[in-house]
């Protein structure tokens, strides 16, 4: 069946869904002329379902010519962000989610071997925390920053692994330069210079082919659209991959109406602890009439692709493999057992319990409410650091949590975390407090989510 979904600008876009098989979605665009009529709104130019045009190994490749089309992948990495783009032969990464195999593992499986170029937007671990797995296993020529500070340890892995990747020149983005890739040349739109915000000094990225423009925001915030606004960068564009994750913080109506997307991507976790994408956000983009496709809609890899010939383009997204059939194993015949010795199970604290202060300059955390803490605990975003409460722990009324020298003695009020500063830093970093069934009971934001 086929469904076709009308924007409010001129027409452009046609949408096609075409359901197939178990649950499979296949989302197609195509430009349209001018004049809109009937469906698809009088289009002049034919509809071109395009399937994978994942490069072969991208090694020793001389010069491209002009690019006759592309495919981005926007990468199911849960609560980060992470876009595969191959032009031609030559493939662009645009961060790698948190630290974790996820998004080598999606490359891998996407066939590819190597990578020609890497951008990091900014320090954000959901951004970088990957990024140190992509290095060591695949060879990089290109590495791109955006001057950022080492201000956490999982940035600074990344930078050194950076700067010891084979053969590969580091290299610092701002306003006014471009990224090259497969024959297209990727102008840098933010930042203009840093500002020790690490959202607003994100790297933004626009790609044009033809008549087919697609934008990457990475974690660009409201001030960092006003400065490409102020500038006169914010133009008219397809596909929006859209700022913050759905941020309210990101996404400004002044930016989406000069911008105009017809497509917005958003990439979130399907449950994730700042309520991604915000629904003002969503409000704002249905305002511009913007179509939306995610990568938060199953538990599954909801990874989008997108494929272009520089005039037209289409999206799709891939079923989930159904998990393997486990392989059976021999039967044994158990060798009796004595009857073990009985002994006190481990309690499960059941306190109830809220983050209600995060002091990063004297890196203190205070958590307030009553009860056994035993195996509950706490996480700074920015680092993935985890604090485990003592076993036994007991709270009444308030206790702080802190980190940095010297050290000293537990106490009812006061809980030593680690001799490291662990919240003094440029980013936003939260404070995320978990009970002893793994469980998010408490979100403590560092400025905005």
């Amino acid at each position: 069946m086929q469904r076709w979904l009308p924007t409010s600008r001129p027409a452009r876009l046609a949408l096609q869904l075409v359901v197939v098989g178990l649950g499979l979605v296949i989302f197609s665009l195509a430009s349209a002329g001018p004049e809109a009529s009937t469906p698809p709104f009088g289009s002049d130019l034919p509809f071109k379902a395009f399937g994978p045009l994942l490069a072969a190994d991208s090694s020793g490749v001389t010069t491209p010519g002009p690019a006759t089309g592309f495919q981005v992948v926007f990468i199911d990495v849960g609560q980060g962000d992470a876009t595969l783009i191959t032009v031609g032969s030559q493939r662009l990464l645009i961060d790698g989610g948190r630290p974790e195999d996820l998004v080598t593992q999606r490359l891998q499986a996407l066939g590819v071997t190597d990578l020609d170029a890497v951008v990091a937007t900014h320090s954000d671990a959901d951004h970088v925390g990957g990024l140190v797995r992509v290095l060591a296993t695949f060879a990089v020529e290109r590495i791109y920053v955006n001057g950022d500070p080492p201000d956490t340890q999982i940035y600074t892995d990344f930078l050194a692994a950076a700067a010891t990747e084979p053969g590969a020149q580091v290299l610092t983005l701002s306003r006014g330069q471009s990224v090259t890739l497969g024959g297209l040349q990727l102008p840098v739109l933010n930042p203009a210079s840093l500002s020790g915000d690490t959202n607003t000094d994100s790297v933004v990225l626009r790609l044009s082919c033809g008549t087919v423009s697609v934008q990457f925001e990475g974690d660009a915030d409201q001030p960092a659209e006003q400065s490409m606004i102020a500038a006169g960068l914010a133009a008219d564009v397809d596909v929006l991959k859209v700022g913050h994750h759905g941020s309210n913080t990101s996404s400004s109506l002044a930016f989406l109406q000069a911008e105009k997307p017809e497509v917005a991507v958003i990439s979130a976790g399907l449950t994730n602890p700042y309520g991604h994408p915000a629904p003002e956000t969503l409000a704002r983009l249905a305002t511009v009439g913007a179509s939306l496709v995610r990568t938060d809609t199953t538990a599954g890899d909801d990874s989008v692709v997108m494929t272009s010939d520089c005039q037209t383009y289409s999206f799709y997204v891939t079923p989930t493999p159904a998990p393997p059939v486990p392989t059976p194993t021999a039967t044994v015949t158990p060798t009796p057992t004595p009857t073990p010795t009985p002994t006190t199970a481990v309690t499960c604290g059941s306190a109830t319990a809220t983050i209600t202060a995060l002091d990063k300059v004297g890196e203190v955390v205070t958590v307030s409410g009553a009860g056994l803490m035993t195996g509950w605990y706490i996480i700074s975003e920015s680092g993935n650091q985890r604090f485990d409460f003592p076993s036994g722990f007991t709270l009444s009324g308030s206790v702080q949590v802190k980190s940095g020298t010297p050290q000293f003695a537990n106490s009812a009020t006061m809980l030593w975390w680690s001799a490291a500063a662990l919240w003094t830093n440029s980013s936003d970093d939260d404070a995320f407090l978990y009970n002893c069934q793994g469980s998010l009971v408490s979100t403590f934001e560092d400025g905005t989510p």
